[in-house]
Order: structure tokens, then sequence, then C-alpha cells
């Protein structure tokens, strides 16, 4: 388990059915899900207010594949825009935690990777995705990527090679932006 300060939040990642009885009342916003895996990986994160202790967000979420299968759930937070994505197994989510809301939810087919920031643009790697948001939680594009895969950023641009094939795009437009090279 893990627990990590940013700015005026505490972020914590707690065992499934543990309670912490040092915040004060319940979460302003809690979101759980994931029913349809059963008893599959468990992912239970409380934010905090590191001021007063009060509990802002409580995500409970059970996904699927899980860290046995390699995917492990990760997570990017924003300072500046109090936005906070979520990624694991087969969903991914982003929430603004001032005022606690969901801003959006969605499948992520075949597992969950990591996030990663570039600027004013956060890249969620999955299996089979790569996609990008703003930093206020908005999408900017998705596209289809199939292992073995892999990109890095470079003066505002995309360079994905999938299978060996090499494409450059806008890291702020998505594909097909700029020509290839």
């Amino acid at each position: 388990m893990f627990s990590f300060a940013v700015g005026r939040y505490v972020f914590q990642q707690q065992p499934v059915g543990v309670v912490k009885h040092q915040s004060r009342g319940g979460a302003l916003l809690l979101d759980s899900g994931g029913e349809e895996h059963g008893s599959a990986s468990q992912l239970h994160l409380l934010v905090e207010r590191a001021d007063d202790g009060q509990r802002v967000l409580e995500v409970r979420r059970s996904y699927s594949p899980g860290p046995e299968a390699g995917f492990r759930p990760g997570v990017a937070f924003i300072e500046e825009t109090g936005v906070l994505f979520i990624g694991a197994g087969d969903w991914a989510a982003a929430y603004s935690v001032g005022p606690p809301m969901k801003l959006w939810e969605e499948s992520v087919e075949a597992g969950f990777w990591s996030w990663s920031r570039h600027g004013d643009v956060v890249l969620m790697s999955a299996e089979l995705t790569l996609a990008a948001w703003d930093t206020a939680g908005r999408k900017l594009w998705s596209t289809f990527v199939e292992p073995p895969w892999s990109f890095r950023v470079q003066e505002d641009a995309v360079h994905l090679d999938v299978m060996g094939t090499p494409s450059r795009f806008s890291l702020h437009s998505g594909p097909e932006s700029l020509p290839a090279g």
C-alpha cells in the first residue's frame, strides 16, 4: 500500500475492507464499480485534504486483468487543475478533487499500463491503446496499438513504433496530424 502528498491533498491506497478512522466524516464523493469482476483484483484509493483530514474522494474498484498478469493500477494527479487520472485493469477514469466529481470513465481493452505527463497533455498507455487528455481531463485523441509497441515524446510530437512500423504525430492533435518521419 502507498501514501503520498501533493499540494493540499494526501492520496492513500488502502487494503480492501479497511476503513481509515482518523478522517472526518465520509467521502464527499464515493465511487465504486467493477462488480462484474467478482473477487478479482481490488483498488481502494482515498483522497483527503491535508489541512483538515476531510475525505474528498474514495474510489473502490474491482478490476481485471490484475497484477498477476502484469497490470498494476496507476494514478496521475494534475495539481494545478485538481484532476486525478486513475487506471486499473480494464478501466480508466478521471475525477476532479475540488469540487469532487467524476469527469469520465471508460473501458480499456486488454489492460491498463501507465500514465505519463508531457506538458499540458496526459498520455495513457495500455496493452492495445495509446490515448491523450488535456490536464483538465478532456480527451484529445486515442489510437489502437498492438504489442510490441513503444513511444517517446519529443518537441510536441509523439514518435510511435508499433511492431517495427514507426509513425510521428502531434501530441495535441493525434495520429495522422503530421507526416511520418
